[in-house]
């Protein structure tokens, strides 16, 4: 089972405290979020370097295992989360004791070994893998580089640029040209030519088309860290040198420079023009916009109208669009934006690649401070490009530090061993040859007293299991030499990764913590929660011993509507005195037929299938069949054509309760030239469910009626305390917010039966199993404390 899904079981159902607060960020599956929780947690808790590896400090004896005040400390921090409190003496004794329980679960869990199976190894090396990456950074780097970005966030920068492609993987001759032709460009700048001009003529940028190289306003974190690099260190209205990114060569000029403008939160409307939109589908939307612009003009609600607008996303939601910083959405939205100074402010009719738009502001929030970002900033800059540069860091101080070698001779002679096959992804090697045990890589640590040495064989495993095809390269010594470059950088962070656990104390004690969690799960699972569901008899034993803790307070069955207003509740109040609700969200067909035809043709049979369908897969629906005639048919044919399709229906086991019919007769005619539309039945289903009155009050307005229906207990819904608690209707005004409560009955106190109270009960159960484990753990394994150390803690 995967790791973190384990750690919210634990989180989920185990009472000890260690073990919920030691995992509670973990609130995600997701690799690339666990990732990013690793860095948070390397951030937070800030570089330790073991200097040394003396003994270290005992706090206790847990049978014969020692625990040390650093790992207890270590567990202890990263569970609290008010530091002011952290060492108040109440708080430490209120940690102890189930530090001392999740420690007897750690050494039955070694004791049985579950450290030692293959899949437990297989299991925790993947996990131990992860752990490891964000540690692979250099530390300092990254404050720096929080520091920077947080400063650079205060202001925003208008940039164009010029960019010739080439790719890291190119060969020194397509590099050269790619060098040449982005400085011939360069040079331009130099007569006066227009820098648009420039970027139309030179750059190789897709989007050069429409911007003419203009980028709009970036600010940090939105470009690869050397473009951002280039355009805060460039003055206003002047232009760069020659750089590199990975998608190739740029130089840019900086056309403006500002304060940062905070972050927005806006609403829409939008009419849609699409590529294959023709000059007059243009002119509709142009004068749909400004029909929707007037209306607001007019004082038309700005909700209202959201209703017109063409972005199904947002149109439900008042046209809310996500908030957004500058560089993050489109350039004509953003400056539309800025003009807006007030909220609720609206601009007028604009155009974008998407069709038209009118804005409305929401709100603007100011840029935060520093230790507000901190946090943030150390998780989001240590990705992507930001962490390759601050990776490489790590890689040139490590090769210092390791004494990090080459042998240069042995590299000269197996770079003839590339050929044409390695181009194809297919090459491979003769692993007899005396070369192979060659070394070609060595390094040390004076630290931690330990050397490493890398075979021309370890080289050629790993180019065999990383080439892949290259179609644009041309030269394979050239592939072979980045492959090496990439096998150098691979064995100084594997000779570092190697070595965490002596040089970083933060990640040995966090590597210790998922070995123990993931060990623990397995008992856990074992030895109560598995034994829990399994053992019925057990459970409902427990059950008949504790029934008095399981019971019903006195309950309302009742129904809360929430409306937005008094005319939502008028509207309301009169669907409220039926029992059925249209679905007006399914519309079927009218069934047509011949001139005194009562007949179902294929058509209509297809038709009532799928109503059939519909009615067996919800219970709550009622379907009502209008029957209709034209005045030149027989006054019988409207109820004859209704009384086949219940056959029909009940045929195919549809209740006859569930379905009424109307007859009409010829006096509803739809066409007086097209006799054929009057000879028709009209069939509309209908839904049991109060629910049903959200669809239909919520057409215009999502947020017009919000239902809440079913059995109550004092304290669980506020609104419903304001009433007597009797049977009956109530209007409440509370909070701004306008209530109407029907309670159809009251039930009386009573205990719960076991079907009533089965989650509780096993959940009580659990942690009754788990109490009684622990005090058998506390005789296995006798714990003693150093209480000396405990008070040298308290502050």
């Amino acid at each position: 089972m995967n790791l973190i899904k384990k750690l919210l079981k634990l989180h989920r159902f185990s009472h000890n405290k260690t073990i919920k607060m030691s995992f509670y960020s973990f609130h995600s599956y997701k690799y690339y979020v666990i990732i990013a929780l690793f860095f948070g947690l390397v951030a937070c808790n800030g570089s330790k370097t073991l200097n040394n590896k003396s003994k270290e400090t005992p706090l206790m004896m847990v049978g014969k295992t020692q625990i040390s005040v650093k790992e207890f400390k270590y567990m202890y921090e990263k569970s609290t989360l008010n530091n002011d409190s952290l060492y108040k003496e109440k708080n430490l004794r209120e940690y102890i004791e189930p530090f001392k329980n999740y420690k007897l679960k750690v050494q039955e869990a070694l004791n049985k070994g579950f450290d030692t199976t293959d899949a437990f190894k297989k299991e925790f090396l993947t996990y131990q893998e992860q752990l490891a990456q964000p540690f692979l950074i250099d530390n300092a780097g990254l404050d720096s580089l929080v520091k920077l970005t947080y400063q650079r966030s205060n202001e925003e920068i208008n940039v164009s640029h010029v960019m010739v492609r080439v790719s890291q993987e190119a060969t020194p001759a397509d590099t050269l040209n790619a060098f040449k032709k982005i400085g011939e460009a360069l040079a331009q700048t130099a007569t006066g030519k227009v820098f648009e001009d420039i970027a139309t003529k030179y750059s190789e940028d897709y989007s050069v088309e429409q911007n003419k190289g203009n980028l709009g306003y970036i600010s940090s974190l939105q470009t690869e860290k050397i473009f951002e690099d280039v355009a805060y260190q460039t003055n206003k209205g002047q232009v760069s040198g020659i750089f590199r990114t990975s998608k190739g060569y740029h130089f840019l000029k900086v056309n403006d420079r500002r304060n940062a403008s905070g972050t927005f939160k806006i609403a829409h409307i939008m009419k849609h023009i699409g590529k294959k939109s023709t000059e007059e589908d243009k002119k509709k939307s142009k004068e749909k916009i400004d029909e929707i612009y007037q209306k607001l003009q007019k004082g038309e609600v700005w909700d209202s109208l959201c209703k017109y607008s063409d972005d199904a996303t947002s149109r439900t939601q008042q046209g809310l669009l996500p908030e957004f910083t500058v560089g993050k959405i489109l350039p004509e939205i953003e400056a539309q934006t800025m003009k807006l100074k007030n909220p609720r402010e609206y601009s007028a009719p604009f155009q974008t690649i998407y069709g038209w738009h009118i804005i409305q502001l929401i709100y603007k929030k100011p840029i935060p401070t520093f230790r507000e970002q901190q946090t943030y900033l150390k998780q989001q800059v240590p990705k992507e490009t930001r962490f390759d540069y601050l990776q490489n860091i790590l890689i040139q101080k490590r090769k210092k530090e390791y004494q990090f070698k080459e042998n240069e001779k042995i590299w000269a002679t197996i770079l003839t061993k590339a050929d044409n096959r390695l181009l194809q992804g297919s090459w491979s090697y003769n692993s007899t040859e005396p070369i192979m045990k060659e070394n070609l890589l060595s390094m040390k640590s004076k630290y931690i007293k330990k050397e490493k040495k890398y075979s021309v064989k370890d080289f050629f495993d790993f180019v065999y299991e990383k080439q892949v095809m290259q179609p644009t390269l041309k030269d394979e010594k050239h592939y072979f030499s980045l492959l090496y470059d990439r096998f150098k950088k691979f064995t100084i962070l594997e000779f570092e990764k190697e070595n965490l656990s002596q040089t970083r104390e933060d990640y040995r004690f966090l590597v210790n913590e998922y070995k123990e969690g993931t060990m623990i799960y397995e008992l856990m699972n074992e030895k109560v929660w598995k034994k829990a569901l399994d053992d019925t008899t057990g459970v409902k034993n427990f059950f008949n011993r504790t029934r008095v803790n399981y019971k019903w307070g006195q309950r309302a069955n009742a129904t809360i509507y929430q409306v937005a207003n008094q005319n939502v509740l008028n509207e309301l109040k009169p669907y409220l005195t039926k029992k059925v609700f249209p679905m007006i969200q399914i519309e079927i067909p009218a069934l047509k037929y011949d001139k005194n035809d009562i007949s179902i043709d294929e058509e209509s049979m297809n038709i009532l299938n799928q109503i059939i369908t519909l009615m067996k897969k919800d219970q709550n629906l009622r379907l009502e069949i209008v029957g209709h005639g034209d005045a030149a048919e027989r006054k019988t044919i409207a109820q004859e054509r209704i009384e086949p399709i219940i056959k029909q229906l009940t045929f195919k086991r549809i209740e006859a309760k569930k379905i009424t019919s109307k007859n009409f007769g010829s006096s509803q005619p739809i066409s007086k030239t097209d006799k054929k539309k009057n000879q028709r039945i009209e069939l509309f289903l209908y839904s049991t469910e109060k629910i049903q009155l959200e669809t239909i009050l919520n057409k215009n307005n999502p947020n017009n009626l919000k239902i809440t229906e079913g059995l109550f207990q004092k304290t669980d819904n506020v609104y419903l305390d304001e009433t007597d608690w009797k049977a009956g209707t109530y209007t409440i005004n509370k909070n701004n917010k306008i209530f109407y409560i029907d309670i159809a009955d009251i039930k009386e106190a009573r205990l719960k039966d076991f079907d009533e109270a089965r989650g509780n009960v096993i959940t009580d159960y659990q942690n009754y199993l788990e109490e009684e484990w622990i005090k058998e753990l506390k005789i296995k394994y006798p714990i003693s404390v150093d209480e000396t150390q405990i008070k040298k803690m308290i502050k």
